[in-house]
């Protein structure tokens, strides 16, 4: 049977929360770095993927229109920032070639941030979309159809 030898970083979308379920212990953290109310009107994190450029992880925080950027550290897990998505309401993410997108499915967009050191940094290019709420990173075809 195969394991995940890293662990696994999972979002909980009605505590607002990420954890990090590794090998000897279990590290949970809320999914922004700001407070959030204890009665939401809304469910807010979402989508979880790794970035392996900057070896992050990152969210989806629906309702704030913002990603949580977050590393493990010595005492569990780290945020990094928490920036705007270049859209509203982040539904779902996909990686390729040093890019990030985000399915921002109410704006109508998919937001792309080249990546490296501190990319959230970096505004991202916004391209119009109508309501996405599933991307994947398409592959390139060498042979003609």
């Amino acid at each position: 049977m195969s394991r995940f030898h890293g662990g696994l970083w999972v979002s909980h979308e009605l505590s607002n929360s990420v954890a990090r379920l590794g090998p000897d212990a279990v590290a949970i953290t809320s999914s922004s770095n700001r407070w959030l109310p204890d009665a939401l009107e809304r469910n807010h994190v979402g989508d979880i993927a790794h970035e392996p450029e900057a070896d992050v992880v990152v969210t989806a925080n629906r309702d704030l229109h913002t990603l949580g950027i977050f590393t493990r550290g010595r005492d569990g897990i780290e945020p990094v920032a928490e920036i705007d998505c270049g859209g509203e309401w982040p539904m779902q993410f996909a990686q390729q070639d040093g890019t990030f997108a985000v399915a921002n499915r109410d704006s109508d967009n998919v937001a792309i941030f080249d990546v490296g050191p501190s990319w959230w940094e970096n505004a991202p290019e916004l391209f119009d979309v109508a309501r996405p709420v599933a991307i994947v990173a398409a592959p390139v075809w060498t042979e003609e159809l």
